[in-house]
């Protein structure tokens, strides 16, 4: 019962980017940072500092799959 209380939300892995798409911190949070152009990242990696994130460690965003489904051609 106690545990329910104590539950902690789970981390989730940020990177903030600058103008041009480099990497300027990393971040371990529970929720994404309010101001600045943060990604949230599957995981970090400090040899991405100054460094483009690579598209494979990016998290894919809510709702992508869904918005993905609504272009596809429906059946008639």
């Amino acid at each position: 019962m106690i545990g329910l209380l104590l539950r902690r939300a789970p981390m989730r892995h940020f990177a903030r980017l600058d103008n041009q798409g480099r990497c300027q911190s990393l971040w371990q949070l529970a929720e994404p940072p309010d101001s600045g152009h943060w990604v949230e990242i599957t995981h970090s990696d400090p040899r991405w500092l100054g460094q483009t994130i690579p598209p494979d460690a990016l998290a894919p965003m809510p709702g992508a799959r869904r918005q993905r489904q609504s272009w596809q051609a429906q059946p008639v």
